[in-house]
């Protein structure tokens, strides 16, 4: 991450180069942050009894004068004014004065509360490195604030290579292993914990051979209390592989998870599952229009829904610490809100078929949903090429919502998304009752079920979304401002699943060109550079903020960021 000087009025009395004037900045910024750890740590280690307390503000400014004094004492002899110095140290010297001048302005902007212009002019890294030097340490919150403003580089690095498509990939909750699903029936689980570099590949734990395969792997979930790894097939039985009990990389133990018998009158598949948050139940999304939840602990089906009047393509638990909510989006266009404490059969045969809320918006079939996990906010992907993120509190109800009625939306187009172009114009085609708070426009879904999902709340303060999309690149939305802060290309066809880390700067993408690419440096140098493959510079997209009565506004120029997006800002972000 390349460092960015603060701007400041007053004029610097020594003249130097740009670079030299980099790198005296990175030094003094280097040499404060050694001595605020190194003051922390004899704080702490001079701790001897109960009593003691954190230093005050008063510390902080002796702790300053310590600074100088012992930066005027690496000076040299310069300093002393002896006469014994040669024309060798005379650079030495003035580097060492330029030093010393620069951590005085340094030091003034830490203590000052006013930051250095930023993206957007609203930067507040040097109030919380000045703060972080009061009280030594940083919060969560205020460790996502400043790495949120970095992504990693456009510059790939292909993992695994096949002649398969690939249709999943994401990381497990702890960002330990990285799952990826292929169409000839291979999933393989990736150990990216024991990657010590970044340059380094990431070891192959295990390789599993999938059962009952209809047609490809639709979907995967990961349980670490039970070590399992669950996945779909577009078949009626779910399979669980212990993916620590295994020969030669290779799980040959598959456990069979029926959802069919007894609650289906067909022959049906499931295209989704989800593991709750407490590892105790599996949730997944069927071809015959059903949601069921399955219970781990007792070994059978727990409960089913009818509500959707297709395919489910999708489901999710919306809090990330709970699993009494739960979400399904299907072909019908609909995104269906379902709460555990309140289901109750009503159709006679123990599903039940009312939903407590609906989220109409989208005008074509629902190909994915994706939870932030704080319990109310959703974003989701349709195959009427639109990113919408929607708020739960502003979902309806009523009969003409939450019954199996005929869908609420203009007719749709006449057409077929796994080998046709969108008809119609992602732009100007609206729900007449869109409760969405904002679209994100710019990726394809097309040809198959492309997913989306949330940045890490750890290192973006999930300030972003991304989505894969049928022209191979990876588009990245900063929620915040609106804008399409970055497109990443490298894969040759559809890039289907995608996936950020939960602890590192790194995403990975998994295509139909058999590729797994992880984008794992930091961002500054390809951007200035631009050009190459994969290396394209940052550029604003369209940004759509869905009004009350569904009628749309978007900047098509500069994506000027609407009054509503502080609205936005203060529910997302401060929530």
């Amino acid at each position: 991450m390349s460092s960015i000087p603060p701007q400041t009025t007053t004029a610097s009395p020594v003249r130097s180069s740009a670079s030299s004037e980099d790198e005296l900045w990175y030094d003094a910024l280097l040499f404060v942050d050694d001595e605020c750890r190194e003051r922390q740590r004899q704080e702490w280690d001079g701790r001897t009894g109960p009593g003691s307390t954190r230093p005050s503000t008063s510390m902080a400014a002796d702790d300053a004068e310590t600074l100088e004094t012992r930066t005027s004492l690496q000076a040299g002899p310069s300093s002393r004014g002896d006469g014994t110095e040669g024309d060798d140290l005379a650079g030495a010297a003035d580097r060492n004065i330029r030093r010393l001048e620069l951590l005085e302005r340094l030091r003034g902007v830490l203590r000052s509360n006013v930051a250095w212009e930023g993206q957007g002019g609203r930067s507040h890294t040097a109030s919380l490195i000045r703060r972080r030097e009061m009280e030594g340490h940083w919060s969560s919150s205020k460790r996502a604030r400043v790495t949120s403003t970095v992504l990693p580089k456009q510059r790939p690095m292909v993992v695994a290579s096949g002649n398969s498509r690939g249709y999943i990939g994401h990381f497990a909750a702890d960002g330990e292993f990285f799952v990826a699903g292929f169409q000839n029936q291979v999933i393989r689980l990736y150990d990216v914990a024991s990657q010590a570099r970044h340059s380094d590949p990431w070891k192959l734990e295990v390789e599993v051979s999938a059962k009952s395969l209809n047609w490809t792997i639709t979907d995967t979930c990961l349980c670490k209390r039970r070590r399992l790894l669950v996945y779909s097939t577009i078949s009626p039985v779910l399979h669980a592989v212990k993916f620590d009990e295994y020969d030669d990389k290779t799980a040959t133990r598959h456990t069979p998870i029926d959802f069919g018998e007894g609650h289906s009158n067909g022959a049906f598949g499931l295209w989704a599952v989800e593991l709750s948050p407490d590892g105790n139940f599996l949730l997944a999304g069927s071809s015959d229009n059903a949601v069921y939840l399955y219970d781990l602990e007792d070994g059978r089906l727990a409960t089913s829904a009818v509500s959707h009047s297709e395919d489910v393509n999708s489901v999710c638990f919306l809090d990330s610490r709970a699993s009494d909510v739960f979400i399904s989006a299907g072909d019908d266009c609909m995104i269906k809100v379902w709460d555990l404490r309140c289901l109750a059969p009503s159709n006679g045969d123990g599903r039940v078929a009312r939903p407590q809320g609906t989220l109409p918006g989208h005008t074509e079939g629902v190909a994915h949903v994706s939870p932030k996990g704080d319990g109310r906010y959703l974003i989701s992907n349709g195959k009427d090429q639109k990113c919408k993120l929607w708020d739960v509190r502003m979902m309806r109800s009523g009969a003409g919502y939450t019954s199996t009625l005929p869908r609420k939306h203009p007719k749709g187009f006449e057409w077929d998304y796994r080998w046709q172009p969108y008809p119609g114009d992602p732009h100007e085609d609206h729900h007449p009752d869109d409760c969405s708070i904002a679209t994100f426009f710019g990726h394809k879904v097309l040809q198959t079920l492309i997913r989306c999902r949330w940045s890490p709340a750890e290192t973006t303060g999930q300030r972003y979304v991304f989505s894969g999309s049928q022209c191979g690149g990876l588009f990245v939305w900063d929620v915040i401002t609106g804008q399409q802060v970055a497109v990443y290309r490298h894969h040759r066809s559809v890039v289907r699943d995608c996936d950020w880390h939960p602890h590192r700067p790194m995403l990975a993408t998994v295509g139909w060109d058999g590729n797994v690419v992880q984008w794992q440096d930091l961002a500054g140098e390809d951007e200035e550079k631009g050009g190459g493959v994969g290396s394209g510079a940052r550029h604003p997209g369209n940004f759509v903020r869905a009004e009350p009565a569904g009628a749309a506004m978007h900047n098509l120029a500069h994506c000027i960021p609407s009054p509503a997006l502080y609205c936005i800002k203060n529910r997302i972000v401060d929530e």
